[in-house]
């Protein structure tokens, strides 16, 4: 919750709502043997169901972040998404 990004857009979704709804952060799936990370959904609670605006994986070890990119099926480190997708996008 403390990601710019995470930020900015929990304002957004509390204004635009006025104050009615905020976003949530939970963990997904933990780490396995065969994947490092805890993948982190952050969601906005409509009413009716889960709304995702954004899923992370964390690495349990180092706690880097990527931020994953779903149209792609890809991770991307989180500096490197950040200096390739303008701020309004994210």
């Amino acid at each position: 919750m403390n990601l710019e990004e995470v930020k900015r857009k929990t304002a957004q979704v509390k204004r635009l709502s006025n104050g009615k709804r905020t976003l949530m952060t939970y963990v997904e799936t933990p780490p396995t043997g065969k994947d490092p990370n805890y993948w982190v959904k952050v969601s906005e609670d409509n009413g009716e169901s889960l709304v995702a605006y954004y899923t992370f994986a964390v690495d349990a070890k180092t706690h880097r972040i990527a931020y994953y990119d779903d149209i792609h099926d890809a991770t991307i480190p989180l500096g490197e998404w950040r200096k390739t997708v303008a701020l309004s996008d994210r």
